[in-house]
């Protein structure tokens, strides 16, 4: 590879990375699947979502149990602010 090519790929490379880097901070609301794991005296699950556990309140305040999978809604892409759908 010539040095043209080399360096037009580190700008793609830098560019792609910039770019992950942006919509994972954006302020928009992401979708997620999570297993309860756990329920709390709060009213509240353990959810494990992507091999982290938070505890999470579910929206409609339904009975879930543990091996449950549940679909997670994180709003304004701020993991403290975040509420199980079913």
């Amino acid at each position: 590879m010539d040095s043209n090519n080399e360096a037009l790929s580190a700008l793609l490379s830098g560019i792609e990375y910039l770019i992950e880097q942006k919509i994972r901070n954006a302020p928009f609301a992401r979708l997620k699947n999570g297993l309860i794991i756990g329920s709390n005296n709060d009213g509240t699950y353990n959810v494990e979502i992507d091999n982290k556990i938070y505890s999470i309140r579910s929206i409609n305040n339904s009975t879930l149990a543990n091996g449950d999978v549940v679909q997670v809604i994180i709003a304004q892409n701020d993991y403290s602010n975040m509420f199980i759908l079913n």
